[in-house]
């Protein structure tokens, strides 16, 4: 199973700037207006592997030369310093990788496989939240400044999908597979103790944590007992149905602002149409494309009123995989659809 990550977030305040001119013996000030600037991350496809890539209000920049499979899956921006991880194949095992303003550190050797699935960055500490193959079972892992601590032992599958970082706490989510009932649990590790959101009997995942004080916000997916995940959002451990047991439906990402809680993600239903979704507080879900056959929606930021969502559709001409972003509904297609490509994670900023 590719372990998508969902992705970390920050508000950053506007700014701005004054300055004076003489004009009929009278002071105006001239008032410049902060620049938005959205950057996205994912992939494109070239001739032979995946590249992963970085868009900057559009313009596309690859993080690697192409000579091995690469994915960005998270991206977090402080101050003037861009971060992105995600992984990159190398002549022996895939390595979880960190590029910082667009220069590459590997957090692994590649004596064994291993991903970095999200990244958070405050006072200077950048947190990446993945998995390493340990023996035949892959272990969830956090990163602290390129330093490994192991989440779970490696006796059973696990993965660490998201990382939030207050003053105070380190919260990661992900999932372990239960060593009685071979199913996945939805998990959260706050400080490394391990917390399940869900019981061992049915299947579940957790894909994204947002904090705001002392509410922790998950947002995931459990399966019913007849094999149909449910969009799930988990309010200090409550769970909360986004959608139905019909509509085979997954929360990918979870973002709050003033109060309100918005989740994306995605349902199908079981054929080839799939929707990018997304659910305002306990409101039905709203389609992220009205107009596709075939859509997922995996990361969501929210500045101010202007709620932006990343992810991907399928062109009916190529029924290749168009990388693209929405902003209040109106898209933005940042690739041509001559090979396959995805937006994983959104932040913006205004400077």
């Amino acid at each position: 199973m590719k372990i998508i990550l969902k992705i970390s977030v920050l508000i950053l305040l506007s700014s701005f700037t004054f300055s004076c001119s003489k004009n009929d013996d009278k002071t105006e000030p001239i008032i410049v207006e902060p620049v938005t600037n959205v950057y996205a991350v994912g992939y494109e496809s070239n001739s032979s592997v995946s590249v992963a890539k970085i868009w900057k209000n559009g313009v596309a920049t690859p993080l690697t030369d192409g000579t091995y499979y690469s994915n960005a899956s998270s991206i977090y921006v402080a101050g003037n310093d861009v971060y992105v991880v995600g992984s990159e194949d190398s002549a022996t095992n895939t390595k979880a990788t960190l590029w910082k303003n667009g220069v590459k550190t590997p957090l692994t050797d590649g004596a064994s496989s291993a991903y970095a699935n999200s990244v958070y960055v405050i006072d200077k500490n950048v947190y990446v939240a993945g998995q390493e193959k340990n023996g035949t079972n892959n272990r969830a892992v956090l990163w602290k400044n390129g330093i490994k601590t192991p989440l779970t032992s490696g006796a059973t599958h696990a993965y660490a999908s998201s990382v939030y970082v207050t003053a105070d706490d380190v919260y990661v989510v992900g999932a372990e597979r239960n060593g009685t009932t071979n199913k996945y649990q939805a998990i959260l590790w706050k400080n490394g103790v391990k917390t399940a959101l869900a019981d061992e009997t049915t299947t579940s995942y957790a894909s994204s944590v947002y904090v705001v004080g002392s509410a922790v916000y998950i947002a995931g997916q459990e399966y019913t007992s007849d094999g149909k995940a449910v969009a799930k959002l988990w309010k200090n451990g409550i769970a909360q149905s986004l959608s139905n047991n019909n509509d085979n439906a997954s929360a990918v990402s979870v973002y709050v602002s003033d109060n309100d809680v918005y989740t994306v993600g995605y349902s199908n239903d079981g054929g080839f149409s799939q929707f990018g979704k997304i659910w305002k507080n306990k409101l039905p879900a709203v389609d992220v494309n009205n107009t596709a056959v075939f859509s997922i929606a995996y990361s969501i930021f929210v500045l101010k009123n202007d709620v932006y969502v990343g992810g991907n559709d399928r062109m009916l001409l190529t029924d290749n995989i168009v990388a693209k972003y929405w902003k209040n509904g109106v898209e933005t297609v940042l690739t041509d659809g001559k090979f396959e490509a995805s937006v994983y994670s959104v932040f913006v900023t205004k400077n």
